[in-house]
């Protein structure tokens, strides 16, 4: 999933690349969208944007770009593992345990680690 608030990095990033229909997610109303979309992948992007600021005048906008691509493949396994969980845990679902299994899933794939990789990779 490519963040949509990305303004300042690449005018090589079209609305159709932004809205390329593989990067869409549908995300559904209520604890997923609280917990998942609204703070964690917020959190996740914003630390992207931090990172990326420091090294964008290093890199070509086609390594930008690439460097979204690659942290959005780590947004996207995120998305993955949360809505198994989600599913797993089905009507015994809470808030507070979605919470916990997103903190889990982050300290065991530290996005900070994820936002330095793609950028990285994205300039090799």
């Amino acid at each position: 999933m490519i963040e949509q608030q990305m303004e300042g990095f690449v005018g090589a990033m079209t609305e159709a690349f932004i809205n390329n229909a593989r990067r869409l997610k549908g995300i559904p109303q209520g604890i997923i969208n609280d917990v998942v979309h609204l703070r964690k992948i917020r959190t996740m992007w914003n630390e992207m944007y931090k990172v990326l600021e420091l090294s964008k005048s290093q890199m070509t906008d086609q390594q930008i770009v690439n460097s979204f691509i690659n942290f959005a493949n780590y947004t996207d396994e995120f998305f993955e593992a949360s809505f198994r969980y989600t599913d797993d845990m089905g009507q015994s679902l809470t808030k507070d345990g979605l919470e916990e299994f997103t903190e889990q899933w982050l300290q065991n794939n530290p996005y900070r680690n994820a936002a330095r990789e793609s950028i990285r990779n994205s300039m090799r």
